[in-house]
């Protein structure tokens, strides 16, 4: 006659047994039993609440209980939340090379030996109820304190809202042309021309947008305009430098000649469209404020060589310097070469022999030294 097998009983239960729990001898549990149906079990049967239950289970296996409202935020990113729920187990604290983990089953001992080789730190089991332990890990790991249906408030409906895509706004030429806009684009253009800018910068944004001026290379701002202002400035400029009004979503290049306080200039005039607007540059060219090249010849002996050279040769004689190239650049100490004078020199400091038998070109190169050719 084969000897009956002996059912293995849990430790759970051999606990209870061992304290006398009120019907503890009802239990049936065994060590396929998870943890944390067993321990409903026996809190259902003998009538005692989790967190007695997990003082008992601490004091049997002589581990604190753990403390899961101070957990230390970092000890998170230590233990994979897929292996914390996995053994049903929350990383609490750490403390010299040791990993505190909060378990309901502190006799597991694959679970001791994944923990250590995953965090990369010797485990240290505190007790606490498997209930206690999933609520910790749905605050901390998935970030949400109750269920999300639990979340949905009765006036959600409005807290979202979908708005229209905006894009530039179509201006009309007849609304340019009204007296404030034109006032408006003619203080922007002489202020500029009042502070010696160079170029002048419409900035669109959300709500408002800005004007600023470069002065000396440097950026500064002029004034903050309603988007609807500046968006009929821009078309008063667009019209000036004659680029089409009608067309806001391709970039556009113009040039217009002005004159502000009986000095004539000369606009160059960009607009390249953005998500909501338009933005506009102007470079302002004043020719009558650059040196001419005989004045700079008469100062510098590089320039000088070259004029006293052609001058020096007998009539009828080829010219040894038949061409030339003058190559202007930005300081050495300019941080923004925009700005710097490159092109209004160019603009109007060429010789007065760059006539009928003369062939002059300027030319200019972004990053890169400018010069004219004869």
């Amino acid at each position: 006659m084969k000897a009956q097998t002996k059912k293995k009983t849990h430790w759970l239960t051999q606990i209870a047994l061992d304290l006398s729990w009120p019907d503890a001898g009802l239990l049936d549990l065994t060590t396929q039993t998870p943890v944390a149906e067993a321990w409903e079990q026996v809190s259902r049967t003998c009538g005692l609440p989790p967190e007695t239950i997990a003082e008992h289970v601490a004091t049997h296996f002589d581990l604190p209980v753990a403390e899961l409202g101070h957990i230390e935020a970092h000890v998170i990113k230590l233990l994979p939340e897929k292996l914390a729920k996995r053994y049903g187990v929350m990383p609490v604290r750490e403390a010299d090379k040791r990993l505190v983990v909060a378990t309901a089953d502190p006799t597991s001992m694959v679970a001791e030996d994944d923990i250590g080789f995953a965090s990369g730190r010797t485990p240290q089991f505190e007790i606490a109820p498997p209930g206690a332990i999933l609520d910790a890990q749905a605050e901390l790991y998935s970030g949400v304190r109750e269920p999300l249906a639990l979340q949905l408030e009765d006036d959600l409906t409005r807290v979202v809202e979908v708005l229209e895509e905006s894009g530039p706004e179509v201006v009309d030429a007849s609304e340019v042309e009204s007296a404030p806009i034109i006032k408006l684009t003619n203080f922007i253009l002489s202020d500029a021309v009042k502070h010696r800018a160079s170029d002048i910068h419409m900035e669109p944004g959300r709500g408002e947008g800005t004007v600023r001026i470069r002065v000396d290379g440097v950026m500064r701002p002029q004034l903050q305009l309603p988007m609807k202002a500046m968006n009929r400035v821009i078309t008063r400029v667009k019209i000036m430098g004659k680029l089409d009004i009608a067309d806001r979503l391709r970039p556009q290049d113009g040039r217009a000649r002005i004159q502000i306080d009986a000095k004539p200039m000369e606009l160059r005039i960009s607009t390249v469209p953005t998500r909501e607007a338009e933005k506009c540059v102007v470079r302002l060219l004043d020719h009558s404020t650059a040196p001419k090249l005989a004045v700079i010849a008469s100062q510098n002996e590089a320039f000088s060589s070259c004029e006293s050279t052609e001058r020096a040769k007998p009539s009828g004689a080829s010219p040894a310097r038949p061409n030339a190239v003058a190559t202007t650049t930005a300081p050495a100490a300019t941080v923004a070469t925009s700005g710097t004078g490159r092109t209004r020199w160019r603009a109007t400091s060429l010789p007065p022999s760059a006539a009928a038998s003369t062939n002059a070109t300027t030319s200019a190169a972004y990053g890169s030294s400018a010069g004219c050719g004869v």
